[in-house]
């Protein structure tokens, strides 16, 4: 099976993590530890994070 790319939008938490959908990790069996090639388009800022 050949995967595509996935797109998804995520919330940046606490010291820079990024959650990544469950959808996403079982698609591609994504588990703790694993190293994950990510590219940044586009960032949108929250009320708070402006003020």
């Amino acid at each position: 099976m050949t995967k595509k790319p996935s797109t998804f939008t995520a919330l940046v938490t606490l010291n820079g993590r990024v959650t990544i959908p469950p959808e996403i990790r079982k698609l591609w069996t994504i588990q703790d530890g694993d190293y994950v090639e990510m590219e940044v388009q586009n960032v949108s800022k929250t009320e708070k994070a402006t003020t």
